[in-house]
């Protein structure tokens, strides 16, 4: 079990009216939360709160809550200071308990103390690069053959931005996409599934989208965060989830850091499982792309892209070029999926690998993933495919994905 202990420090002993009407609305939402016991305490300008919980999950849904939020938004005002910390244990501490771990270990928060304050640099060398890859960007949601609905949610880490498809009472699906990708192309082969479900395609923060620039740490849980809280903006209790490339490994956080929000999983030439040979990825990833990053021709350009593109439109090379010339790239590699990690992962799982993937070879995803996970359903192995695929085989994919999610 967990329990959340918080103190505040009033500005003034005559904002304590201020803070017994903001009190009110918590102990209101409370009254609705799965909460186990709850006390509270104060004097002149510090009060003190603390509540037992049965699991990590209600604690978080209680305070990514609207209401909790636009609590804790309003007693900025009052507040000189406010300190949070959250411990596993079966019992509410005593007071005297409390508040030595509040002095000991909790973390001071100025603003709103559930959320993390990031610096954000852009990750543009220049504003004409970000127009550029803006108007790809675009030029590809305009190309879709099904109807798109904008929706922008503010999150801990910034604005994330989600293209939303389909009936709002179908079953929702939310869609994440490669790197750098953004949700058009990750619609693009799979665009059939908005027919019966409502689905939500992500883009990434911290990537070439329309999302907050914020690079978030691909070591801890905050990917796992982020996706939670864009899930409670859109008041998605749980979904079935599609992961494409490293948005497999981003979906994997999630796995990690709220299973219980996860119906189905479908994970799509997955990173994060199993790395690329490394001779191979040598000759032909890494000597290709230092001799792009050098001569900055495209004939280099697309020897490059061989490796993982099957075929390379036009935009297609005006993309990578931005991408690798234009922006402070992410070259880090992600960590991979232990089998600890997936202790508390339960739901049925299906893997699709590519058997020309020079990222993430299609056998090894195979054998890797029969080893992790204990309730993988089905794979299929997309046959003389590279990374990206061709426009011939989106409807293979389509329909193997929408099978799935009717399983």
């Amino acid at each position: 079990m967990k329990v959340s202990i918080t103190s505040i420090e009033l500005k003034s002993p005559l904002s304590f009216f201020k803070l017994s009407f903001l009190a009110l609305h918590i102990a209101n939402q409370l009254k609705i939360s799965p909460y186990i016991e709850f006390k509270k305490k104060g004097f002149w300008t510090k009060h003190y709160a603390m509540t037992l919980w049965r699991n990590e999950g209600d604690m978080r849904r209680f305070f990514h809550s609207e209401a909790h939020l636009e609590v804790i938004k309003k007693s900025e005002s009052i507040a000189k200071e406010i300190k949070i910390i959250t411990i596993e244990v079966d019992r509410l501490p005593h007071w005297k308990e409390a508040c030595i771990l509040l002095k000991n270990k909790g973390e001071v928060y100025r603003s709103n103390p559930f959320q993390k304050k990031f610096i954000s640099s852009s990750i543009y060398k220049s504003d004409h690069v970000k127009t550029e890859l803006l108007k790809l960007y675009n030029k590809k949601q305009k190309s879709l053959k099904i109807p798109t609905e904008d929706i922008y949610v503010d999150t801990f880490a910034g604005r994330t931005h989600i293209l939303a498809s389909g009936d709002v009472h179908n079953p929702p699906v939310v869609i994440l996409h490669g790197i750098n990708a953004g949700a058009p192309i990750s619609l693009e082969a799979i665009q059939g599934i908005s027919k019966n479900f409502r689905i939500y395609a992500l883009d990434t923060i911290g990537q070439t989208t329309k999302s907050a620039e914020t690079r978030l740490s691909a070591k801890n849980d905050d990917y796992g965060k982020w996706l939670e809280e864009v899930l409670i903006c859109l008041k998605i209790e749980n979904a079935c989830f599609v992961g494409i490339s490293y948005g497999a490994f981003l979906l994997q956080k999630l796995i990690q850091f709220a299973p219980e929000r996860i119906n189905k999983v479908i994970l799509v030439v997955p990173a994060g499982i199993v790395n690329g040979d490394f001779l191979n990825s040598m000759s032909k990833l890494t000597f290709p792309l230092l001799k792009f990053l050098v001569t900055k021709t495209e004939k280099s350009l697309v020897q490059f892209m061989d490796a993982f593109y099957m075929t390379k439109k036009e935009d297609d090379i005006l993309f990578q070029k931005n991408i690798l010339l234009g922006t402070k790239m992410d070259y880090r590699r992600p960590p991979l999926l232990k089998k600890e990690n997936l202790i508390h992962f339960n739901s049925p799982t299906f893997i699709m690998a590519a058997d020309m993937d020079v990222f993430f070879p299609g056998h090894k995803v195979l054998g890797r993933s029969i080893e992790l996970f204990n309730n993988l359903k089905d794979y299929h192995v997309l046959k003389k495919t590279k990374h990206i695929p061709d426009e011939s085989i989106y409807s293979e994919i389509e329909n193997k994905i929408i099978d799935w999610l009717n399983y």
